[in-house]
């Protein structure tokens, strides 16, 4: 048995922007199995949502990297 104690990955969130919705779009057109809108891309940078849309990125103790993408269903 180890003793070693694992460490939380850490997780940064940042809003959508025009800048990272290419991210985006690879990671929904990668993850699932649906095409989404161009109206839902547009919806998705709007200021009203910004709290229920977000780009998380997750670093683990291995230094990979993780991009997640989190949404609510607001849309």
């Amino acid at each position: 048995m180890s003793n070693t104690v694992k460490t939380p990955p850490r997780v940064t969130f940042a809003s959508i922007t025009p800048n990272n919705l290419g991210t985006v779009r690879k990671l929904n057109s990668v993850l699932f199995p649906i095409k989404y809108s161009e109206k839902f891309y547009t919806d998705i940078l709007s200021p009203e949502v910004e709290d229920f849309c977000k780009l998380g990125t997750s670093i683990s103790a291995s230094e990979s990297w993780l991009m997640v993408y989190h949404s609510a269903s607001l849309l």
